[in-house]
């Protein structure tokens, strides 16, 4: 049997994940209030535009 030395890593790094899975989705079945599920989607998307609007920016800056 061949045994690896990073698998006990790998099997807490997959727990941790899962444990993180949990609370995400705890938190997401929370969302009762709506001004949470409002403040949780601006978050999102500001989250996900501002890496894009900051990496179009630098790169009109290095041309």
């Amino acid at each position: 049997m061949i045994r690896r030395g990073n698998y006990s890593s790998a099997v807490n790094l997959r727990s941790e994940i899962a444990d993180f899975k949990k609370y995400v989705y705890w938190y997401i079945e929370d969302l009762s209030n709506t001004w949470q599920r409002c403040f949780l989607g601006a978050f999102l998307v500001v989250l996900i535009l501002y890496p894009v609007k900051l990496g179009s920016a630098l790169s009109d800056a290095l041309k």
